[in-house]
């Protein structure tokens, strides 16, 4: 189907180099037609606006620290499972540390007994899925992204940049063309929990360097995943095919 498509369609989007180049190496794609466009993510109040935090439904979940959080779906690829194992890590050294799970699929099951296994349910949060995920994001004091295949470029890993939050997060794919690493996070090999835990520990440790960092990613984000800089080429990208189609008329 891919390889019909691409023979009939004007230009092929791709959210990041490492999609660029995975569709080169299928060999059913013309190179010409491929096209990268950043995924960007508008805040609540538009690109580089404010966020007002809200009370969230976690008791004294401002006492706690650090506050580690994570968003994205419940599934094997999101790694979840060597999160937690990196998350018991944090947590021995601070017993007030919290980890907030946002988002929901087949594993929670899982990953729930995992937690008790662990002796760490009583500071894991499974929060559900939430259609505004800014007020959990500021919560956290570090993002953590652990996936272990599958990513373009994740929404996620945007939405924290756009609050100025440090990030760990998977040397996978498209992920090293938003996180740089110790520039805006720092990058883990996918599925390594003590690697996670390593990065975890040393920004919470260090919150100058921490803030730092995200501070570094808003600038990133500022400059190449605002939603409005996403339009903006993407409108290039259309009206480029409209004016080749009228000069053919």
């Amino acid at each position: 189907k891919e390889s019909f498509l691409s023979l009939i369609t004007d230009r092929i989007l791709c959210v990041s180099n490492s999609v660029h180049d995975f569709l080169l190496t299928k060999q059913i794609f013309v190179k010409s037609r491929l096209t990268v466009i950043y995924n960007g993510v508008r805040t609540p109040d538009g690109d580089g606006g404010p966020v007002m935090p809200n009370e969230l439904p976690i008791e004294n979940i401002g006492n706690r620290y650090p506050v580690i959080g994570i968003v994205a779906s419940l599934t094997l690829n999101k790694g979840h499972v060597s999160l937690l194992h990196a998350f018991k890590e944090v947590s021995a050294k601070y017993p007030q540390a919290a980890l907030l799970i946002v988002g929901d699929g087949p594993e929670r099951g899982v990953l729930v007994k995992l937690a008790e296994s662990l002796c760490i349910q009583s500071s894991i949060f499974f929060c559900g899925i939430q259609q505004n995920v800014f007020p959990y994001i500021l919560a956290m004091d570090v993002f953590v992204l652990s996936s272990t295949g599958r990513e373009g470029l994740p929404c996620t890993i945007i939405e924290a940049m756009a609050m100025g939050k440090p990030i760990v997060a998977s040397n996978l794919h498209g992920i090293p063309e938003a996180v740089q690493d110790m520039v805006n996070g720092i990058l883990f090999s996918p599925g390594e929990s003590r690697e996670m835990a390593s990065a975890l520990l040393k920004l919470t440790a260090d919150r100058i360097l921490s803030a730092k960092l995200g501070e570094n990613g808003r600038k990133l984000y500022m400059e190449k995943f605002t939603f409005a800089l996403m339009m903006r080429n993407l409108e290039k990208v259309y009206l480029e095919i409209i004016g080749r189609r009228l000069a053919r008329v």
